[in-house]
């Protein structure tokens, strides 16, 4: 059975399509997008599907090309000198999300043509045809539900992971935190934010002991140079207020997925475990973005 294939409408199907999947994964990865790239990509994804009618690839070679095109699509949307490695995670999650949208576009496409919507609207193709309205539909419900999804996407970005790394003399530790849009600690004269952690991690930094004084406010025990660093933070919680100590580190930084950058902040101490889905830092969310 022969099919008419409009070339130009297939472009802009599979643009469309490439394009909501690049927006997607961007919000999942918190990548930093370029209109422009994403254009570029997604161009030469719908003209690869194009070509694709015509080469007849099957079976292990249409996967290999396949694949093949989606490392480079990625590549020519987020490629960055010497992060060749995070391209292929890249390809990885956009590929998953092309499955998804893929199969919820086509679930919407075969759900308009049951009840009859392309006929009401005008339609005169058959029934395993595509119109320019039921398209037009088809795409504003994508739009749509990426723009909702995006929405809920940013707000769980306000708790994505990062790494924070804390030198503080000869010592460092590296962490794995969460972006925590609930901790607006900060130290009230500076008005630096604040990095919480517990007291067990404070301890890899300036020892057990000295981490035990700085957690109970018990100046007298520590040495100068750590006293000169320590400042007293008023802390309001859902189990009232109290007063909690910081400490002020040599450096700290903190990497999310492509980016790392050194930050000026204090690290305030718990005196109880972090409990924060795993995390040993919450990390303010301002610091993330």
């Amino acid at each position: 059975m022969e099919h008419t294939v409009y070339i130009d409408l297939y472009f802009m199907i599979n643009f469309a399509m490439d394009f909501l999947c690049f927006y997607l994964t961007s919000w999942l990865l918190s990548l930093r997008r370029s209109l422009l790239r994403t254009m570029l990509a997604s161009a030469f994804g719908a003209l690869y599907a194009c070509v694709a009618l015509f080469l007849g690839l099957r079976g292990v070679w249409s996967i290999l090309s396949d694949l093949a095109i989606c490392l480079l699509m990625c590549a020519i949307a987020y490629y960055r000198p010497k992060e060749a490695r995070a391209v292929a995670v890249d390809a990885l999650v956009y590929s998953a999300v092309s499955i998804l949208l893929g199969g919820a576009m086509t679930a919407l496409f075969y759900f308009f043509n049951r009840i009859g919507l392309d006929r009401l609207l005008g339609s005169e193709e058959d029934a395993d045809g595509i119109s320019v309205w039921l398209f037009a539909l088809i795409a504003i419900a994508g739009a749509v539900a990426t723009a909702f999804g995006g929405k809920l996407m940013r707000k769980r970005a306000t708790r994505r992971a990062c790494r924070v790394s804390i030198r503080l003399g000869a010592r460092t530790v590296t962490l794995d935190g969460i972006c925590d849009s609930g901790n607006l600690l900060c130290e009230p004269i500076s008005a630096l934010p604040c990095i919480i952690i517990d007291e067990k991690t404070l301890a890899s930094l300036v020892g057990k002991e000295a981490a035990r004084s700085i957690v109970s406010g018990r100046a007298d025990r520590l040495a100068e140079d750590i006293v000169r660093r320590i400042r007293a933070l008023p802390m309001r919680t859902v189990s009232g207020e109290s007063i909690c100590y910081a400490i002020r580190p040599d450096e700290v930084k903190i990497s999310t997925g492509r980016e790392t950058r050194s930050v000026e902040v204090y690290i305030a101490t718990s005196p109880e475990p972090m409990r924060a889905e795993g995390a040993e830092a919450l990390v303010p969310s301002r610091l993330c973005s």
